[in-house]
């Protein structure tokens, strides 16, 4: 999956000879959809450039504002973005249990 730094390097601005609109991988029918492509765009780099997505408060934080619709995504861009916190999320909760069980296992000995 590509992360959101990669889907805002591929933004293509231009209307294509299909008489579709082009977001990086991402092809809009109509140009109200490619403006909601487009605020996704840039909901996702604002979050990119002023938290840590990766820290593992901040993603279940990130997460549940989006879940909750705290934070709306409008386009497929902000659907791609969701589940790569989901993802996200995952991965850290899998350490954090495997973390906790090697303790419980431990403190059992």
């Amino acid at each position: 999956m590509a992360s959101s730094e990669e889907i805002s390097k591929e933004v293509n601005t231009n209307k294509q000879d299909d008489n579709k609109f082009r977001i990086g991988e991402f092809v809009f029918d109509t140009f109200h959809e490619y403006r909601d492509g487009q605020e996704d765009l840039k909901k996702i780099e604002c979050i990119n450039n002023e938290l840590d997505i990766h820290d593992p408060k901040v993603a279940v934080r990130l997460y549940n504002m989006i879940r909750t619709g705290e934070i709306v995504f409008k386009s497929p861009i902000g659907d791609k973005f969701y589940a790569h916190i989901a993802d996200i999320v995952a991965d850290k909760s899998v350490g954090l249990i495997e973390v906790k069980l090697r303790t419980k296992l431990r403190d059992l000995r």
